[in-house]
Order: structure tokens, then sequence, then C-alpha cells
């Protein structure tokens, strides 16, 4: 391989080693990279030995630097997981094919995977560091890629017409890159600006809740959860006490604390484990019900309405629930604000909600009431559009009596405040999609939901759902299609994977890579020992011709030995990688092959072979 291929190696390394804040990875892989030059030894392996030591190394190395570098940066323009894993272990296979007499592919195979790496970097916010480099490295790649083409003319010898050229088309490279890096990420928070400005109000797991149309909402099919090992009916999320003028807000001075928590739960019938799909979950979703909580990370923030949420932008991708034992994080008691109603809204739904409840002789009945009533006088539809200064929930009650989920739990929760029942509305997914071929449920975006929970004496918060279930789950399915099912089981085994992987401490990981070197080592240790034993008992039975063997004393003046596995023509294919000279190398390999012809064929003449041998072992005198 060229040495001027080992610039741009050089500075892909230097770029991953200031971007990943790892200078010793970087420092190392370049030793590696250095080293060949040094002791001008190689690796005499086969293309397909390359290529699956090449693919362990990578594959192996990708674990290890995902687990080495966590997914959170901890500092602004720092490389982290997945990009530092990728670009490191591209690296890695990079500087590795520096050891191989003829790596698969060349120079142009090395300088890809190096380009690889120098992309993967650029999974960072260093603006100014990575553009300069990346420009360098291309120049580098070039002039590195003209160096190896014995056709090409010197720079030297170029016209100037030429470098004019040149020099032009980088200039102009230069511009348009520098515009598109200014212009795009204006351009695209102008288009981002345009488009939110005329998006109607919607709803989704944040501190408000607005009332508003869902008319020309995506029902998104994205997954979000996998439940397995229960069917709870719902998720909670989030939780919205106070109600002002069509908008849902969480209680004022709400305080969230970080609580340690358990990171497994040991298998129990109750017990039921939560996949999280999304790529940065906002919260932990939990049924009511839930009784103990572990999370992989060991800590989570619980707030007073026992809701859960990650500590930091590294969140847990699974966690556990019982829901049977004693309580570890209780729901608290209602207080003013489950109470709170607007003076405007106090008469008419008082007038309404006596009239549905009447008859009833408790909470719970009257609960049951407003619910029945609900669900069976109001139509369920994304249809809807708040008009005039009326407030939203005494439009959907007396005008419209249409509209989705939010306005059935607002209408209900406000309606059982009116009547002296602490009530609040809670936003979270319903689960209704089962994976029939892996025994657990799929919960999807569609799967949004708003209900209610209200507070009965004797049996605390309870959850009422005043949505007409047929309607809500009319475009649900409710088993996952057979094709979907299979592809969702493979996804599931390969984070369930992922996830054990990420348990495994480094030493785990590297055991295996390094057990695999060690026994690869012993294998070519075993094989070297009976290829001398073989080559003795042959040369005994019949000595190699001393031609030969004046061949191989001129080529060790040049640091140039025969292994003992290794063939003649293995031997004249490296001469080239070697550190004779260009004029001298190619008629050093035709010798080599003219005497394997001769003494394993029978072609060609031994008086002539000797004469040219001996002219030839001069001729390398002279050029020490």
């Amino acid at each position: 391989m060229s040495r001027l291929t080992l610039l741009p190696v050089l500075l892909a390394v230097t770029l991953f080693g200031l971007l990943a804040a790892s200078p010793g990875l970087a420092g190392a892989l370049a030793l590696l990279a250095v080293l060949p030059q040094v002791i001008r030894a190689r690796l005499v392996m086969g293309t397909l030995s390359q290529l699956l030591v090449s693919g362990l190394l990578l594959g192996t190395a990708t674990w290890v630097l995902a687990a080495l570098f966590p997914s959170a940066p901890a500092a602004v323009g720092q490389l982290r997981s997945p990009w530092a894993a990728l670009a490191g272990a591209s690296l890695l296979i990079t500087v590795l094919r520096f050891h191989f007499a003829r790596p698969v592919g060349g120079d142009l195979a090395t300088l890809a995977l190096a380009l690889v790496s120098i992309t993967a970097c650029g999974g960072t916010s260093s603006a100014t560091l990575y553009p300069p480099v990346v420009v360098l490295f291309l120049v580098l790649a070039l002039l590195a890629r003209r160096g190896t083409d014995a056709g090409s003319a010197p720079l030297l010898q170029l016209r100037k017409t030429t470098w004019l050229a040149g020099a032009l088309l980088f200039v102009l490279a230069v511009a348009v890159a520098s515009t598109a890096a200014l212009g795009l990420p204006r351009l695209h928070g102008w288009v981002i600006a345009q488009a939110t400005r005329f998006s109607m109000p919607s709803t989704g797991f944040s501190d408000r809740m607005w009332l508003g149309t869902m008319r020309g909402m995506l029902q998104s099919d994205r997954k979000v959860l996998r439940v397995a090992g229960g069917s709870p009916d719902y998720l909670r999320g989030i939780v919205y006490t106070h109600y002002r003028a069509g908008r849902w807000s969480r209680p004022p001075g709400h305080v969230v604390s970080p609580v340690p928590m358990p990171q497994q739960l040991d298998a129990t019938e109750d017990r039921v484990a939560v996949e999280l799909l999304a790529e940065h979950p906002q919260r932990y979703f939990l049924p009511l019900v839930a009784t103990q909580v572990a999370v992989d990370r060991g800590v989570a923030l619980v707030d007073p309405a026992a809701i859960l949420s990650p500590v930091s932008a590294d969140p847990a991708k699974r966690f556990w629930y019982r829901t049977q034992g004693e309580r570890s994080h209780a729901v608290a008691p209602p207080g003013e604000e489950d109470l709170d109603l607007p003076v405007a809204l106090r008469a008419p739904l008082e007038r309404i909600a006596e009239q549905w409840t009447d008859g009833a002789s408790n909470r719970s009945a009257k609960l049951r009431s407003l619910e029945r009533q609900l669900q069976s006088r109001y139509t369920y539809s994304l249809q809807v559009d708040a008009t005039g200064r009326q407030d939203p929930i005494l439009q959907f009650l007396l005008q419209h009596k249409r509209g989705h989920c939010e306005y059935f739990a607002s209408a209900m929760a406000l309606l059982s405040r009116s009547v002296g029942i602490p009530a609040r509305v809670v936003a979270g997914y319903r689960v209704t999609e089962r994976n029939e071929l892996g025994g657990y449920y799929i919960v999807r975006e569609r799967n949004a939901h708003a209900w209610v929970e209200a507070w009965v004496p004797g049996h605390g918060w309870r959850s009422y759902d005043p949505t007409p279930p047929a309607e809500l789950l009319a475009g649900s399915s409710t088993r996952t299609p057979l094709g979907a099912a299979l592809v969702d089981l493979a996804g599931r085994g390969w984070t369930g994977f992922l996830s054990w992987l990420d348990q495994r401490t480094p030493l785990e990981m590297l055991a295996p890579p390094a057990l695999f070197s060690v026994l690869l080592l012993l294998v070519r240790w075993l094989r070297s020992r009976a290829g001398q034993r073989r080559d003795r008992l042959e040369s005994a039975a019949d000595p190699p011709l001393l031609c030969l063997s004046r061949l191989s004393q001129a080529l060790g003046l040049w640091g140039i030995a025969r292994a003992a596995s290794e063939t003649l023509e293995q031997l004249a294919s490296r001469l080239a990688d070697t550190n004779l000279p260009a004029d001298l190398a190619p008629p050093a390999a035709e010798l080599l092959r003219r005497y394997g012809a001769l003494r394993y064929g029978s072609l060609g003449d031994q008086a002539e072979l000797d004469q040219d041998i001996e002219q030839f072992c001069r001729r390398l005198q002279g050029a020490r």
C-alpha cells in the first residue's frame, strides 16, 4: 500500500480523536497505522481470511465503542454514540489494512473506509473544525490516488492551464459548499416557521393541552411501546388539573424529584415489561394500578401524580412494573386544584350534572352515570372546530355534541367537579393491539388517548373513560397482521439483543474477540510448524537448487525473508510492497516464478536460470 495513503488516514484519526475527546484511542490507532511502515512486516492472508477478520473486528469494535461512548454528549461539539462507534470501528479496519501484504481493494478501499469515518465524524455540531478537515482529507486522498497511478504525470510537469482549471474548480466547490452550509439551515428554519404558522391546534404529552380541531391530523402507525407480560388498558403519561378557556395545564408549582429505582424486577406472574421504541421518550408510561417499578437506568423523576420521566437526555429503553403488592410510589390525594372550576362554567355545568346524576346515591354511581351519559348522547369525531367566544366545553355539551377524546375527558372531569367530586384529565395511550406470534402488545402513536381519574373515598383514584368505545376503536386493529407481526417480532429480538449487549462490561465484550485472536494466532503457529516440518522433510529428500539459495540470500540483505508457510508465488506477489527499489521488484518476482516452473513443472533451462539469478544478485548488491 502506498505511503501517501497514510496521510489522509492519519488526518481522519486526528479528527476522530478531537471530536470524540478520546486522544488515547486515536493515538493507539495512529500507532497501528504507522507501525507497518517501520517494521516492514506484513500479514499474508487470502481474500476470504481478510474479509472474515475485518468483519469480525468491525462488528466487535462497533459494539464495544457503542458501550464506551454514551449517547448524550458531555460537551457541545463532542461526538457521541452511535457516530463515535461507527467512526472508531471504521478507522480500526482502515489501519488494520496497512498490516496486510495485499489488502483487498487496495488503496481505494482504504481511502473509502477512512471517508466513512470522516462522514461519521460529521454527527457533531463542530462547525468550525469539520469542514476544513474534510476539504484537506479529500485533497490528500486525491494526491494519494494520483501517486499510485503509474500512468499519471508528476504534478510539477503539469501544464499551467491544468493547474488553473484545478484551482478554479476548487474555488467553485468551496463557494458552493459554503453557500449551502450557511444558507440551508436558514432556509430550513424559514420553512418550519411557515409550516407552523398555518398548523392546526394539536395535542401531545406537553405541559399544556389545548382543545381544538384534529382535522387532517395524521393517524400515525409509528410504534412507541411494546408491552409484554400483561394487558393494561391505559398507560398514563401526564396528568392535567387546571382548566381555563379551552386549555388544560399541570398544577402550579409542579415539582418532580429524582428517585432511586431498582434496575430489574424478579420474574413473577404479575410483572409487566415495557420497551420504549421512541427515539427520545419523555415519559415512562405506567397504569394507575402499578405498584412497584424498575427502570434499567436505576433512577427516574417522579411527580405527585406518580408520573415517571427520564432524568436526563439518556432515557431508559426498558422498564418493568407490578400490579400487586405494596405501592412504592403512591398517587397523592386530591387537592384544591382537583375541584377548581371556572366561575363562568359552574352554573351551566351544575345544571347538566344534576340532571344526569339524578337518582345516583354515591360518588361511584354519579361518576358511572356521567360516563354513561357522555358515551350515549355524544358522538366521537375529529372534525370539530371551536368557534365564537363560548368555552369549547360548553360548545361541545350544548351545540356540537361531537368531539374527540379530549372533549369527552374534559367534559366529564369538569362535570364531576361541579358536583363536588375531585377529578382530573389524564393523557397517555390506550392499549388495544396484540402481536399473537410474540404474545405481547404493540402501542402506536395513533393509540394516544385522554380519559379521567376521579377520587372515590375508600378506593382512591379510579379511571373512567367517557369516550364511546365502539367509535374510538373503529379504526384500530386489535391484532397485528401476520406479516407485520413477523417483522416486529424480529425487531423485538434484535433490540433485546442490543439491550443485553448494553448491559455487558467492556471486559466481557472484549473477551470474545481476544479469545478469537488467540485461537487464530495458535492455528497460524501450528500451521507454520507443520509447514516447517514439511519443508525440512522435502529438503532432506529433495533439496532446493543452489540458485534459489543464492537469490534468497541476496533478498535477505534487503530484509526480505520467505515465511515458513509462504509459497514462491506469494513471495513474488508481495515483493512490490517491500523496500526493494521499484525497478528491481518485478525482475525478482519473475525469477521466483521461473524457478517454481523449473522446480515443480520442469519448464525452462536450469543453466540459463542459474546465470540470470547470478546476474540479478550482483545487481542487488550493487544497488545496496
